[in-house]
């Protein structure tokens, strides 16, 4: 999915919105922005609004690591997840209102069955 520089802007400074919210930090005075890589913030961008609860508690985990490794002192006993879940799925749900829809693709599953002539060959090989 192209996502533009504008959705993605869009995201990127509301993404940095729910977790300068959502971080407990020991020292307020610590600058707390990390900047997310394009390459990154477009995968993040077709993450569904319908994922589970635990897809964005991965990805609320996933993005605070960033944060440590540039000094932020986080403490994450203290960060309210459920809280930034919930952010994290209205800023996905927003993002998600601003694409242009495309026809929505059923998730078929496919089972292909082999005769006895095609499984004699994946044997021999």
């Amino acid at each position: 999915m192209n996502v533009s520089p504008d959705g993605l802007a869009g995201l990127r400074r509301r993404l940095d919105e729910v977790f300068r919210q959502g971080l407990v930090s020991q020292d307020k005075g610590q600058a707390t922005h990390v900047w997310l890589d394009d390459a990154l913030l477009n995968c993040f961008s077709t993450l569904s609004p319908n994922c589970r609860d635990e897809e964005l508690e991965d990805l609320t985990y996933f993005i605070l690591d960033p944060y440590q490794f540039h000094g932020v002192q986080v403490a994450i006993v203290e960060v309210d997840v459920d809280q930034v879940v919930l952010d994290l799925r209205a800023a996905l749900e927003e993002h998600a209102a601003q694409i242009p829809s495309a026809p929505a693709l059923q998730d078929a599953h496919m089972f292909l069955m082999l005769d006895g002539h095609v499984q004699d060959l994946l044997l021999r090989y």
